[in-house]
């Protein structure tokens, strides 16, 4: 069984023993990069279990649906990139509040006003 730090795409950091109060130390995926890689499906909300995660690639694929609002439970995000895709709707309020914040510094998307372009008040691009 091959940690899921050895995927592709996958990219995870080592959290110090005294941040865990154990004698061991633990890895976390800090960053997700699977741009282009012609995924299809809806972005599954269990991403928001990844509370170290700081980078969100997804751009590229064919995933449809909407974006889940639990994304925006990540307080360490700092960029998502999610263009190129099918998706839907609106970017949910709770990662446009990480915007605000100034946590998220970037968040790209297709919102430019397209057919099949998502809705976001606060994208840092529209494509």
């Amino acid at each position: 069984f091959d940690s899921i730090c050895t995927w592709k795409g996958i990219t995870c950091t080592t959290l110090p023993q005294y941040a865990l109060e154990t004698s061991t130390s633990m890895q976390v995926v800090k960053e997700i990069n699977l741009s282009h890689n012609n995924l299809g499906g809806s972005i599954p909300s269990e991403l928001a279990l990844l509370n170290s995660l700081t980078h969100l690639r997804l751009d590229g694929n064919k995933l449809q649906g909407t974006v889940p609002s639990e994304i925006g439970s990540l307080t360490s995000l700092t960029k998502i990139r999610l263009d190129g895709n099918f998706l839907t709707g609106y970017i949910p309020q709770s990662i446009c509040a990480l915007r605000n914040a100034g946590t998220l510094t970037s968040l790209i998307s297709n919102c430019g006003g397209g057919w099949n372009d998502i809705r976001c008040s606060c994208c840092s691009e529209c494509l």
